[in-house]
């Protein structure tokens, strides 16, 4: 079924605060009339971005607005329950976009693009909105085909320490090739840790977890080290090197796992 995102005020509203109608427009009323040539009466998901999803039917379609009927709601199952941010060093050629799609899929939360020591590729002010403005279309594009209604957030890409300030994981791991603690016996580590310390910390980020992966380079030790006083976490996935592309998406895809994010039963949840 296609989805389409909007914005919490192009919801109508009732007098109960029961969704009635949603107003998609913009580029996703021109992708619905123009890309995928719907019609009146098609059944369609819109999302707010909330991660509140809404059965609907199209009454009214042009490339302009289209007007939907929402007939049912839930809160949607396929929005992960821990929140990760990936911050991936800047790698070269198209590996930043198949790196956003991937990790949207597997249930990121938000994506930082980072400059670091070893970094390759160099962007100015032009060239890095341009960039961080198809990631965002990318990133909406695969939160469409897996379900997901909230589209993961892109940062605008920054210097690694900047990264780090700004997003206060209450977590931070770094995969580096000089590390010995595994990745496993780290996150049982930080979440015993936090049951320990007990539930304040939790108010402190918007972010559970923060993955820091270096570029195609890696990470030097004088860029790894300071990153403590943060409480980071070097870790190793294993005796083999992996490229960047690559452990970005295992070691999310095994935080995730180990948290319980993947064969769960949020599957289940009903319309209503």
């Amino acid at each position: 079924m296609y989805r389409f995102f909007v914005s919490p005020e192009q919801l109508e509203v009732d007098a109960h605060g029961q969704v009635r109608a949603a107003h998609i427009t913009a580029s996703e009323a021109a992708h619905a009339a123009r890309v995928l040539r719907l019609q009146t009466g098609t059944q369609v998901v819109v999302c707010d971005g909330t991660g509140m999803e809404y059965l609907a039917v199209l009454e009214k379609v042009t490339p302009t607005h289209c007007h939907a009927q929402v007939t049912e709601q839930r809160m949607c199952p396929a929005e992960p329950g821990i929140s990760v941010c990936l911050m991936q060093g800047l790698a070269k050629g198209d590996k930043m976009d198949w790196i956003v799609q991937k990790s949207v899929e597997l249930g990121v939360t938000a994506v930082f693009p980072v400059q670091t020591a070893y970094s390759v590729v160099r962007l100015d002010e032009a060239k890095a909105k341009g960039r961080v403005e198809r990631w965002r279309k990318i990133a909406q594009e695969a939160a469409k085909q897996c379900g997901r209604a909230v589209p993961p957030h892109i940062y605008a890409p920054a210097p690694l320490s900047v990264a780090v300030e700004q997003v206060r994981a209450r977590h931070l791991l770094i995969p580096w090739e000089n590390a010995v603690l595994p990745l496993r016996t780290a996150l049982q580590q930080e979440l015993r840790r936090e049951k320990t310390a007990g539930a304040a910390p939790q108010a402190a980020s918007p972010y559970d977890f923060g993955i820091v992966i270096g570029p195609e380079g890696g990470l030097p030790s004088e860029e790894v080290q300071p990153l403590s006083a943060h409480g980071a976490v070097a870790v190793t996935l294993g005796s083999r090197i992996l490229r960047t592309e690559t452990a970005a998406i295992a070691t999310l895809r095994a935080v995730l796992y180990e948290l319980g994010e993947f064969g769960d039963n949020r599957s289940l949840t009903e319309w209503r």
